[in-house]
């Protein structure tokens, strides 16, 4: 009987262990993630799950400097039995020593994961209007220096926005740069032009040419 119980849990475990892998398609994920912050439902969920989602994005980044499976590598984020690196803060810690972001950036994250365990773990009824959240918000270092417009969109001004704006661009930077065939594999930010321009203010030479090819062509159209 006892052997009969312990298949039952095993096979519960097993169950919500494969729960816990599946992943929402690149569309859907990418949906939320540019519009969650327009939703009126709840604040906690809502937060709650665009934090998961770059959670997730952060693994993948780790994943490119592992030489392991696909399911090897899901495992060692999702098997608590076996010493996994599956808390959020350890990830971060893990990118940061492996290049994928440097301090600047790994700050920002683990703001936004301290956010999250706010909505996660508080017992009060937390919203962004809550104060010590807005204010937690107000740090987020995107949201201050990132030079908004364009596609990047305008500057976000309430504090939901801000947290949500923060986790799009570091969700663009994870994700489109892997997915991206001419990608650098493994993930290092130091060589990603899209990391650089976005989070640093850097020129890069991606940039510089692209302006160049620009004002060419308008000199070239002006002699016309």
């Amino acid at each position: 009987m006892a052997s009969r119980s312990r298949g039952k849990s095993s096979e519960i475990y097993a169950g919500l262990q494969e729960l816990m892998r599946d992943r929402p398609n690149d569309k859907e994920a990418w949906d939320f993630i540019r519009n969650w912050h327009l939703d009126k439902r709840d604040d906690r969920t809502l937060a709650i799950m665009a934090a998961t989602l770059l959670e997730h994005s952060l693994e993948e980044a780790i994943a490119t400097h592992f030489h392991v499976g696909k399911d090897e590598a899901e495992s060692i984020f999702i098997d608590q039995s076996e010493g996994s690196i599956s808390a959020f803060s350890m990830k971060i810690k893990l990118a940061y020593a492996l290049g994928v972001m440097e301090n600047k950036v790994k700050k920002e994250l683990t703001l936004i994961k301290n956010i999250r365990n706010v909505f996660a773990h508080s017992p009060i009824n937390a919203r962004f209007s809550t104060q010590k959240i807005a204010d937690a918000c107000e740090h987020l270092f995107i949201c201050k220096e990132v030079q908004f417009g364009g596609l990047l969109g305008p500057a976000p001004q309430t504090a939901k926005h801000k947290y949500a704006k923060s986790i799009e661009l570091l969700y663009m930077y994870l994700t489109a740069t892997i997915d991206n065939k001419f990608a650098r594999i493994p993930l290092l930010f130091g060589k990603s032009d899209l990391y650089c321009i976005m989070f640093l203010n850097k020129e890069t030479q991606t940039k510089r040419m692209a302006k160049e090819l620009i004002d060419h062509s308008r000199e070239h159209g002006a002699k016309k």
